[in-house]
């Protein structure tokens, strides 16, 4: 029980991310929305993002986080795709508040999507924007 609740606490710190991505409804991959270098890109990678976790397409849910957040998620029992079915319904209500309070107010500063207070949430790497940090 006390190894679920600190993964539980690791994985929480990921999950604002998918309720942004699950929104925006942009492909997990390649080209689109998720492409757009602007805020407006960060927003759609969010909406992906959460619309493939309701979905249960939960390894095109973890394309959408950084390598750094992905190799962090894949350290857990089951990787990231294993993980994600177990945590998400525990944490949609956090995940909910993020996509509708702080993703909209994100800002890009070159590279990174940071949120009000300075936390990046999002990084262009590859030519998209990818997840990470706490999202929930």
């Amino acid at each position: 029980m006390r190894i679920e609740r600190a993964s539980a606490r690791r994985v929480a710190g990921y999950l604002p991310f998918l309720v942004a991505a699950g929104l925006a409804g942009c492909g997990s991959s390649g080209p689109g929305p998720a492409g757009d270098p602007t805020a407006a890109g960060v927003r759609a990678a969010g909406t992906q993002f959460v619309a493939d976790l309701e979905a249960g397409r939960y390894t095109e849910a973890c394309e959408a986080f950084t390598a750094k957040a992905r190799a962090s998620l894949d350290r857990e029992p089951g990787g990231c795709a294993g993980i994600l079915p177990r945590f998400y319904p525990l944490l949609s209500t956090e995940l909910n508040r993020w996509y509708t309070r702080e993703l909209p107010t994100e800002k890009v500063q070159g590279t990174t999507a940071v949120d009000f207070q300075g936390v990046v949430q999002a990084r262009y790497e590859g030519g998209r924007w990818h997840l990470e940090g706490d999202v929930w």
